[in-house]
């Protein structure tokens, strides 16, 4: 069986969890394009949309997922779940530090 990696992302009030293939050294199989269209294509978001994606880190703080380097540090933390939000950053973030993850659209 695969090793695989639990991922919860939330775009505009909805949150999906998937799984995502990792190697031996728990590094995600996929680099930050590949995870940025699945997140796409799971929220039917347009291929070219002007999105920020970001994550919850081991500080609980948000950091912008750009880069794969970025997506190698979040999985270096040793997370249980990668948690990820889509939208406008300064939304995002207002969001998240507010705790109302869940019900405005972004």
């Amino acid at each position: 069986m695969e090793a695989s990696f639990p991922i919860k992302v939330t775009y505009q009030g909805t949150t999906l969890r998937f799984r995502e293939p990792v190697d031996s050294d728990r590094n995600l199989v996929t680099d930050m394009d590949g995870l940025k269209g699945r997140i796409f294509s799971l929220f039917n978001i347009p291929p070219y949309s002007d999105v920020s994606i970001s994550y919850v880190d081991d500080c609980d703080d948000m950091v912008n997922l750009v880069r794969d380097e970025d997506l190698h540090e979040a999985m270096s933390q040793n997370l249980e779940c990668l948690k990820v939000m889509v939208g406008n950053s300064e939304r995002v973030c207002s969001l998240y530090s507010t705790g109302r993850t869940s019900s405005a659209p972004l």
